[in-house]
């Protein structure tokens, strides 16, 4: 029989504008709100929808083209009648890297308001900083991503880095965060292959759930919304994948991109039911060895590490053939050669997969069948050679 638990996110909020009605949707969690910020170029724009949404009644904050506009209008003039006393305060965290450190300084900001809530909004690390922060000072926690290069913005989990960007360890929030909100206006202006990143990094999670299925023997065990979980991800990138990416190229918001966006940002409610990390997780902690790919996005490299899963897991070659074909038409790389890593001695390969295997509290300690550091390899080199047959080229430079 079945035993799952199905953990997500209270709220999901998606929209053009969404930011502007921060207060709104934050009101109930409390009355003291630490805001941290980490993004980029549209630091300047956040900021002011932010200040907007905090500093103004919310009735005059309302985007009518929220589907739920008539009883988001009655919450408006009700939470406008009540005139609760709001204070928040904004800092920017922009390049601070998710450090023991940075981590504490967040905690402390939270002490000295007495925060009840803490509001990240920007990329991973921000996110980040928020999760790993409400672990030491457990508060509510609102996710605010500007773009959706990882499948994390709505998990539990908060990466921490040395400030050289080494993995230092995972950590997990309790429950997922009260409130995720993606501002459409603000997501589209990240870069497109940050789209395909997420794309990468959900198609990972996909894999390493069908492995942990099997892994687990529980492949009789998947009740109805446990199943379409794991399958919905996969249909909505091969379906919607490509227009999404080619909308975000030219800054359009369409039908594709924000069913994209949603998969990406969403799906690690859903898909935390059954999975875990597995080869395609490791494969990126492989590459992150090699000085070519430390800066190369998350979301890429474990997109590049579904092909050896797919070997590995014994996946049909037609499966392998069409991934390669989706992976090549958003900008996933699917060669050594794409990684920038083909020239490298393939001893180092091994070298690096065994010290990833046997470090104590690393990605493979979250592993439930563990893998030897060479069989990993091997699939990642059967996976080159399909690849490279498949495409009829030497793809070595």
């Amino acid at each position: 029989m079945a035993f799952f638990e199905y953990k997500t996110n209270p709220m999901y909020v998606q929209g053009p504008n969404a930011l502007l009605e921060l207060k709104r949707y934050t009101y109930h969690l409390g009355s003291r709100f630490l805001i941290i910020t980490g993004c980029g170029p549209i630091t300047d724009v956040v900021v002011g929808k932010v200040k907007q949404s905090f500093d103004n009644p919310m009735s005059d904050n309302l985007q009518t083209s929220n589907l739920r506009y008539i009883p988001a209008k009655m919450q408006a003039e009700a939470y406008d009648k009540a005139k609760k006393d709001i204070t928040y305060e904004i800092h920017d965290f922009e390049g601070k890297q998710v450090t023991y450190e940075n981590i504490d300084v967040c905690v402390e900001l939270a002490k000295k308001m007495k925060a009840d809530c803490i509001i990240a909004i920007g990329g991973g690390k921000a996110l980040d900083l928020a999760r790993a922060a409400h672990i030491k000072y457990p508060c509510e926690v609102v996710l605010c991503p500007t773009a959706a290069a990882t499948n994390a913005p709505a998990s539990t989990l908060a990466v921490i880095y040395t400030e050289e960007g080494e993995l230092v360890e995972a950590q997990r929030m309790a429950m997922h965060p009260a409130i995720v909100i993606s501002d459409t206006a603000e997501t589209i202006k990240a870069p497109a292959i940050t789209l395909a990143a997420g794309m990468g990094d959900c198609m990972g999670t996909y894999y390493e759930s069908r492995l942990m299925i099997r892994a687990t023997n529980r492949q009789k065990d998947l009740v109805t919304v446990v199943d379409r979980a794991v399958h919905l991800p996969r249909e909505v990138f091969y379906e919607s994948g490509y227009q999404a990416v080619m909308a975000n190229k030219n800054g359009l918001i369409t039908l594709a991109y924000e069913s994209v966006l949603a998969q990406i940002v969403h799906s690690p409610g859903p898909m935390s039911v059954n999975q875990t990390v597995h080869m395609p997780h490791l494969i990126d902690d492989l590459l992150l060895h090699f000085d070519q790919c430390k800066k190369t996005l998350h979301g890429l490299l474990v997109g590049f590490g579904v092909l050896a899963a797919m070997v590995w897991g014994g996946e049909d070659i037609e499966d392998i053939y069409e991934y390669i074909d989706f992976a090549r038409s958003i900008g996933i790389p699917v060669t050594l050669a794409e990684c920038g890593v083909a020239k490298e001695p393939r001893e180092k390969f091994y070298e690096y997969a065994r010290k990833i295997v046997n470090t104590p509290g690393g990605t493979m300690a979250l592993v439930a069948d563990k893998i030897d550091g060479d069989e990993m390899v091997n699939a990642m080199f059967a996976a080159e050679d399909i690849v490279q047959d498949y495409l009829g080229c030497d793809c070595q430079d």
